[in-house]
């Protein structure tokens, strides 16, 4: 990406004016916007017409920005981690599979897609490579999730 947005800025931010949900990671969003704050950021690609901002953040989980609100998702917190490789890629999946399967836009909706992002992201990096794909279920996708839901209650 960063290749894009040094070579071809111009043409990354009228992608990033195309579309409703701008997902991207923290690295990108401050080289993109040329600023070290993430809110800036965030600001600059809803002033692109993009409805929400999500800013993957690695293993600090990510953020979601629309023009009145904001939702901080922390990381499943992971004691062992094998191989961290794709964990974004597997966020980004997870997130717009699931905002497909449901087909379903609005802010709430977008935000349990980012657990589950953040869900699907933890059991891949608890593994070597995509091949830890094949071993990612369900039933485990599933008791992670409720286990991200009670210790995110206060």
């Amino acid at each position: 990406m960063n290749y894009w947005i040094n070579s071809k800025r111009q043409e990354v931010l009228e992608v990033v004016k195309a579309v409703d949900i701008a997902l991207m990671n923290d690295s990108e969003a401050r080289e993109l916007f040329r600023t070290n704050n993430l809110i800036k950021a965030a600001r600059e690609i809803l002033k692109l017409d993009s409805d929400y901002a999500i800013i993957k953040k690695g293993e600090h989980g990510s953020v979601m920005f629309t023009e009145k609100t904001h939702f901080a998702l922390p990381g499943y917190p992971l004691e062992d981690i094998k191989d961290p490789t794709g964990a974004g890629d597997s966020f980004a999946g997870a997130l717009i599979g699931y905002l497909a399967k449901t087909n379903d836009l609005n802010e709430s909706n977008i935000r349990k897609a980012m657990v589950y992002g953040s869900v699907v992201a933890s059991l891949e990096a608890e593994g070597m490579g995509v091949t830890n794909m094949n071993f990612i279920n369900q039933f485990k996708i599933k008791e992670r999730f409720d286990e991200f839901k009670e210790f995110m209650k206060f």
